[in-house]
């Protein structure tokens, strides 16, 4: 289950990754640091934009800029993708903070 803080809890073994929680891992002081408070850009494979803008505002993610339906190929400050798009962490050069193993998202980072 995902609760307003973003914190994501599994019945079976107390934190289970999904396609809606892998941009609310950089909630905190992740951000904040890299950032400097201001709003970062994510870049998302186009079936998961919808969702992303979705939690954004309905955890009133304000750190994070509205999510664009160009697809992850650009210059974002994190990149949220599906298998398939996977070549771009080579391609950009990006530093993999999180892989969900079960839907095969990845989130990444600008180095």
């Amino acid at each position: 289950t995902l609760d307003a803080a973003g914190n994501i809890s599994d019945r079976r073994a107390g934190r289970i990754p999904s396609e809606e929680s892998g941009p609310l891992v950089l909630k905190g002081e992740h951000h904040e640091a890299r950032h400097g408070g201001r709003p970062v850009r994510l870049g998302t494979s186009w079936p998961l934009e919808a969702t992303c803008n979705f939690y954004r505002v309905r955890f009133r993610l304000h750190w994070m800029q509205e999510v664009a339906s160009t697809g992850a190929d650009g210059d974002f400050d994190y990149y949220y993708i599906l298998r398939e798009d996977e070549a771009l962490i080579g391609k950009r050069g990006l530093r993999t903070l999180f892989r969900d193993p079960l839907t095969g998202t990845t989130l990444a980072e600008k180095p």
